[in-house]
């Protein structure tokens, strides 16, 4: 709907923004298959860390009476540090995603405002075409905000998936 009104304007417009918009979802749907396996290695972790928990805090009594709890507070920390590491590096790449998305934003708004500057001034359009073609193109980019977050929840979705993928094919060696 946008690009239909923005074409009634210039038709220049409405064709670079539409391609802008879809180099734009080319982008965002890559940048998800390059944070996923991050997400997916934080899911590794995380249950490694609780089938520890699982396993040590039912034979507490039996690690008492060997002295082994220095070895299980050694074995504990090491796994909650594995899982900040992995949890940083997935938290890193899910900042990159979303400053992916608002270096885009920006680019957005820049052939926006070139476009309303270059027929503003050879008197083309008015002042308020000028703000429409810059409002419309900010309607135009809304969705991908809201698609940059919904990526954001399918990529730890997909992690999780991808993980009991893998526990499904697992072949047990009992």
């Amino acid at each position: 709907g946008v690009l239909i009104v923005l074409s009634t304007i210039d038709w220049h417009v409405s064709v670079t923004l539409g391609i802008y918009a879809v180099l734009c979802l080319l982008c965002l749907f890559y940048g998800r298959s390059w944070v996923t396996p991050f997400w997916e290695a934080t899911r590794q972790r995380a249950a490694d860390l609780y089938s520890f928990f699982e396993e040590y805090l039912a034979g507490t009594e039996d690690l008492r009476s060997s002295g082994a709890g220095d070895y299980t507070l050694r074995a504990l920390f090491q796994l909650s540090h594995n899982r900040l590491v992995v949890d940083v590096r997935a938290g890193m790449r899910d900042l990159l995603f979303w400053l992916l998305y608002n270096g885009l934003y920006m680019v957005g708004q820049l052939i926006a405002f070139a476009f309303a500057y270059w027929l503003f001034t050879d008197n083309a359009i008015t002042t308020g075409t000028a703000f429409l073609i810059i409002w419309y193109n900010d309607r135009l980019l809304r969705p991908l905000d809201e698609i940059t977050t919904q990526m954001q929840n399918a990529q730890k979705a997909m992690a999780g998936i991808n993980r009991v993928l893998a526990l499904a094919t697992t072949t047990s060696h009992v």
